[in-house]
Formats: structure tokens, sequence, C-alpha cells
């Protein structure tokens, strides 16, 4: 009868052990859900939190395209002719006054081999062109299934930044015209 009972001890151990890690998993979620709805976990707002301006600057650099309806800011590594990243783009979407920023953080890679580069934007969409001087000038299929050119220069994580606070006040420059146009009698 003690044979029976130690052979069945060591099964319950291993139940035992899975039980406290999925409570101390479920304890962690609960942490950073607290965290997360109070504005307190670092650099996140949160809902109804703000996001602590205490922080540095943004570090890193890469390259930056602009256009009067979008910013994207690729960073990557490069071995070989290959590369892999991540891009922040950041574009335009509606018609004043309702316009906003839709912005999306996705997977790059790409290949640069000579003068030619080659970039997919994971899930979003992948574009052809050349290298330049200190950047890169990229081919964007539009709607229309025409190709439009966007140039990319090398820039800081701070550049972008600056860029999207001059689409934001476009934007709201935009929506505020609209509207004083729209509510005057």
């Amino acid at each position: 009868m003690s044979d029976e009972k130690s052979s069945q001890v060591p099964a319950k151990e291993p139940r035992r052990l899975w039980r406290r890690l999925l409570y101390l998993i479920v304890l962690i979620g609960i942490v950073v859900a607290i965290l997360y709805f109070t504005g307190h976990l670092p650099g996140v707002g949160g809902k109804g939190g703000s996001t602590d301006t205490t922080l540095g600057p943004p570090v890193g650099s890469g390259y930056l395209a602009t256009t009067p309806s979008s910013v994207i800011f690729i960073q990557w590594s490069q071995t070989g002719t290959e590369t892999a990243g991540v891009a922040q783009m950041a574009k335009v979407e509606g018609r004043p006054p309702n316009q906003t920023i839709a912005v999306k953080t996705t997977a790059t890679t790409g290949q640069i081999s000579g003068s030619d580069a080659y970039v997919d934007f994971q899930g979003v969409t992948q574009a052809f062109g050349r290298t330049t001087d200190g950047g890169f000038v990229l081919d964007f299929p539009q709607p229309d299934g025409s190709l439009a050119p966007v140039t990319f220069r090398k820039a800081t994580a701070q550049d972008y930044n600056n860029a999207l606070a001059v689409l934001r006040a476009g934007v709201e420059s935009a929506n505020t015209a609209a509207s004083s146009t729209t509510s005057a009698p």
C-alpha cells in the first residue's frame, strides 16, 4: 500500500507545478492590465492615462519618407544584400472635417543589391526602387495601378516624430477649416 502512495505522489507533483505556473501567468497578466488601464505602464497611455513625458527622446536611425498624406520611417539591419526590420507608417484617412491619422507598425524584409532596392512591408505592400546618395526611392503601387515614387532619406526616430507632428497639424487644420465652413450660417 505504501508503494501505491509513493507512485502517485510524483504524478501529482508535475500537476502542482503546472498549476502554480498557470497562477503565476494569470497574476502577471492581471498586474500588466492594471498598470495599462491606470496609465502606469511606462511609455503607454492606457485607458484614460497619459504617456510618461519624462522619457528621453526616441533612439535609433533609419530612413524617413514624407508625402502630403503619409509619413514612413524604416529601421532595419542589413546582412549582405538582405534587410530585415520594422516600419512605422502613418497615413491620413477620411476627408475633412473627419480626417484621422492611422498608424501601423509592420515588419519589413528586403534586398539591396547594387542600385536596386526592394522592400516588402509585411501585410501592407511591396515596393521596388533604387538607391540614391544617402537613401533610396521606392515606387509604391497606387489604387489605379500606377506607381508613385517615394524618396527615403537617412533620418532619426526624432525626425519621424517631427514629421508626424507636422502631418497631425495639417489634419487638425483641415478638420478645423472644414468644420468652420460647414457650421457657418
